[in-house]
């Protein structure tokens, strides 16, 4: 009788383990090696252990000063680890309704950029970051050498999210127009467009190997596949509109080596706007938010719709630990665990 006793509590105290409340809503997840990193709307960034979700550290950023005069909490728009794991990177609210970007390392909190229209920031390595403007620029900046490399700009369109793929070599970019761009991150150079999938502005896209999974304001989520490229020149004519997206911004940009477009390999459809996907590292299972009750959609990319899940919460934010399990960050707080399979 005691063995089985134990054997519940056992399992008890794990499903404890794989649930957390941070005390403000999730707004962006980072997975490393060995560690996550989450931040929130009320000035904290956690660095939790990849294991068990214990929280390793709390980092409080600064408040700042409201246009009506008054001290508030910051809101944390993104945040990253740097490949070692021994840097962070936070994109912060600060005053007069900018961005400061602030770097975490060796204990010790710093703003690297000040009263910047960064949106989300994101490491290229250990010592250069991408960041994205709201004005839809891309930004290559030198943290160790404090210059700018590059900053183009994208598209004419409001900025919503990017994400690089495992190995950061390719960056897929979205915006208001609900395209999505594929950019070079050594030089900026947009080198490819996904198109005919959103019809409107695409929220928040995650990008694993291949593929790319996309949801937005339409009740959308698009996946793309880089294995699908269409690279014959004469064939995008035949399948783009005149005057095509790729025959406007050819002319008018000049960060634009176009060698390819891609269309969707699946588009699914959603109850509700699509706030929140995911995609695992191996691209095994996608998921997307599926209405305003918390439920999500799983996807096997290239078969279909496995399951949904109820995630008990409005979802603010995903991420996949592994092909397996899948990190949710709630607006209440809540950051816990879900298997997908």
């Amino acid at each position: 009788m005691m063995n089985i006793f134990l054997f519940f509590f056992f399992l008890y105290a794990i499903s404890l383990a794989l649930e957390v409340n941070l005390k403000g809503a999730i707004t962006d997840i980072a997975v490393g090696g060995s560690k996550i990193a989450v931040s929130t709307e009320k000035g904290k960034v956690f660095i939790l252990n990849k294991g068990n979700l214990s929280v390793e550290k709390e980092i409080s950023l600064p408040e700042f000063t409201d246009f009506m005069g008054e001290k508030q909490k910051a809101k944390v728009f993104s945040v990253d680890l740097s490949p070692s794991e021994k840097k962070v990177l936070m994109v912060v609210e600060s005053d007069l309704g900018k961005r400061t970007v602030f770097l975490f390392e060796n204990e010790t909190l710093k703003p690297i950029l000040k009263l910047t229209d960064a949106s989300k920031g994101m490491f290229l390595d250990e010592d250069n970051i991408i960041l994205g403007t709201i004005a839809n620029e891309v930004w290559l900046y030198n943290i160790k050498d404090k210059k700018t490399v590059y900053k183009y700009l994208v598209f004419r369109f409001v900025f919503s999210d990017f994400d690089m793929n495992k190995n950061r070599s390719l960056i897929a970019w979205g915006d208001e127009s609900g395209k999505v761009f594929f950019i070079d991150p050594k030089n900026g150079k947009v080198i490819g467009v996904g198109t005919e999938g959103n019809k409107d502005k695409i929220f928040k896209l995650s990008f694993a190997k291949n593929r790319v999974i996309v949801g937005g304001r339409d009740k959308k989520s698009v996946i793309f596949n880089l294995k699908n490229k269409i690279t014959d020149k004469e064939e995008w004519k035949e399948k783009l509109d005149a005057p095509s997206l790729l025959k406007n911004v050819k002319t008018q940009f000049i960060n634009r080596e176009l060698e390819f477009i891609l269309f969707p390999e699946k588009i699914y459809e959603s109850k509700f706007m699509v706030f929140a996907v995911a995609i695992s590292p191996n691209e095994k299972y996608a998921v997307f938010t599926s209405d305003e009750e918390g439920h999500l959609t799983v996807v096997a990319p290239g078969i279909g719709i496995k399951k949904v899940l109820d995630a008990g919460c409005f979802v603010n934010a995903l991420e996949f630990i592994d092909d397996k399990r899948l990190l949710v960050g709630c607006i209440d707080g809540i950051l816990k665990v879900m298997e997908v399979q």
